[in-house]
């Protein structure tokens, strides 16, 4: 935990017992006292450093502060020291001192060894393999302004983020689908990604049962049982094949998806990418080979020359659960991800309360165009979205007083077209007096601003660019309402300003546009 009342950013440093190569870095949030975005660094001498990135954190508002959201990223790098820095802070109700917290980092790797491993003929023969030495990180705090607090380091019985390893062969062919659904989900092609998860979960399972009879292999060869060893070597063997045919790519013409998008930190999760060379690009890396593709059953096409990207486990695009598709193509978040959430390490990651049933639409009566979406064509025949628990929406009553209990229930939906259509309806609205006129404009204002806060960190680019639009449209309806107080103003700009800046660093040029034009605008606005 940071002290109370820090500048930002602060740094963390992790000292490594040795150099040793790191192949994925996991970080675990605290639920209230959050960094918007925490850059990531690695060396070997602590005193040149490489910029691997960054990672955008929630708010956590959605979930009243009672989640943890945990970042996981995948790389191939050699490092002793690893560098943290964190960003200024969230600011909510439970976080009166500007705090920013950090329960758990997990670093996963193997030691440089100088010589090879001191293995029995025994043990070569049948093929067991000794091992790598656990790394252990001890944590030295080099503030760039102020000190951080001690963090004690957590004990290995009690790290929230440990994951059951797998051998290198099924790690890397997960790393390899993740990629791809990473940039399927990008170029929301969510078929591709929705073939590429169900692919994903299968090679788990059986990373899962190979680490297990690996590890009763060793056992029986410790034993000297080796006909119990030559069983599970057979069944080893067996389950390996059968990950190479079930991602082996089908012959036929196949669609590349190119080398663009990243993160959407970049980034989730719900997952795993081969691990590339890392370069100082926020999003992406060298292209790794191509990757495979699913089985002949799924007819799907393989991706080439992908590039690694971080895991946001708490913004995936995912199919609507347990109804069917809409007219739409729309796909609910995760978040991440991503059913269990598409990163698979992430057991933490922010989790919505399962809706209870869809908010129904009694205007439409099951036909015509959506009345709530009137003056937005394109949303005519949106389905209805999920119901949200009774606590969100308690939580959420300014904001339902404001625009109504169906477009706050679209703008906390997990499908990103509902959010999406949310924000461009109140932005639609925002010039109309006959919506605005009958309320009080500082809560006109409060209300925008949550909604640009969160749509601005949207891992959906199109619903990023809708909420910056939104953005301009509170400054235009700040400076023609002169009975607005311009501290309440400021205050409510604070947080949705922080979300713009932290954008000037997005990979898509039209984002980065859009935000520039929205804090010029910010800079020669005047608040009567």
């Amino acid at each position: 935990m940071t002290p109370r009342n820090c500048e930002y950013p602060q740094e963390l440093v992790l000292e490594l017992e040795g150099t040793c190569r790191l192949t994925q870095i996991q970080v675990l949030s605290h639920q209230s006292h959050i960094a918007t975005k925490v850059e990531l660094y690695l060396s070997l001498d602590n005193a040149t450093y490489n910029r691997l990135g960054f990672l955008s954190l929630k708010s956590n508002k959605e979930s009243q502060y009672t989640a943890r959201e945990l970042k996981t990223v995948h790389i191939n790098s050699t490092a002793r020291f690893v560098k943290f820095k964190l960003h200024q802070c969230y600011i909510n109700d439970k976080n009166v001192y500007s705090q920013v917290g950090i329960v758990a980092i997990n670093l996963n790797g193997e030691a440089e060894e100088e010589t090879g491993p001191s293995s029995s003929t025994d043990e070569m023969e049948l093929g067991a393999s000794t091992p790598s030495k656990p790394m252990r990180a001890s944590a030295s705090i080099t503030p760039t302004k102020a000190s951080l607090l001690p963090l004690k380091p957590p004990s290995p019985a009690a790290d929230d983020t440990a994951d059951l390893r797998f051998d290198a062969k099924t790690a890397a062919k997960i790393r390899e689908i993740h990629v791809a659904k990473e940039k399927a989900v990008a170029m929301e092609d969510y078929d591709q990604a929705k073939r590429l998860k169900v692919l994903e979960q299968q090679l788990m399972n059986i990373g899962l049962q190979l680490a297990r009879l690996e590890g009763a292999k060793r056992e029986a060869v410790a034993n000297e049982d080796y006909d119990a060893a030559k069983r599970i070597k057979d069944e080893i063997m067996e389950l390996e094949a059968s990950i190479g045919m079930s991602t082996t790519p089908p012959t036929g013409r196949s669609e590349s998806y190119g080398n663009g998008g990243g993160f959407p930190a970049n980034n989730r999760s719900s997952s795993h990418p081969p691990p590339p060379q890392m370069t100082t690009s926020t999003y992406n890396s060298t292209p790794p080979p191509a990757i495979p593709s699913v089985s002949k059953q799924r007819t799907q096409q393989p991706a080439e020359q992908l590039q690694q990207s971080y895991e946001d486990e708490t913004e995936r695009p995912l199919a609507a659960a347990s109804r069917p598709p809409p007219p739409l193509k729309q796909q609910p978040r995760s978040s991440a991800a991503f059913s269990t959430p598409p990163d698979d390490d992430l057991n933490d990651a922010p989790l919505r309360t399962k809706p209870k049933a869809p908010v129904e639409n009694a205007a439409t009566g099951g036909g015509g165009g959506n009345p709530h979406f009137e003056g937005l064509p394109d949303c005519a025949d949106l389905a209805d979205p999920e119901a949200l628990p009774d606590s969100l929406l308690s939580e959420s009553a300014e904001m339902v007083s404001l625009i109504g209990e169906y477009l706050t229930t679209c703008f906390y939906s997990n499908v990103w077209n509902h959010r999406d259509a949310a924000i461009r309806k109140v932005a639609l609205d925002l010039t109309d007096p006959a919506f605005t006129d009958p309320h009080d404009p500082h809560v006109v204002l409060s209300v925008a601003s949550t909604m640009v806060q969160s749509g601005v960190s949207d891992r959906i680019a199109q619903v990023a660019l809708s909420a910056v639009a939104l953005c301009h449209g509170m400054l235009q309806f700040a400076e023609t309402h002169a009975t607005l107080d311009r501290d309440a103003v400021v205050q409510v700009l604070n947080n949705p300003l922080i979300q713009l800046v932290n954008k000037l660093g997005e990979s898509l040029v039209k984002i980065r546009d859009e935000v520039t034009s929205v804090l010029l605008q910010v800079a020669k606005t005047h608040i009567p």
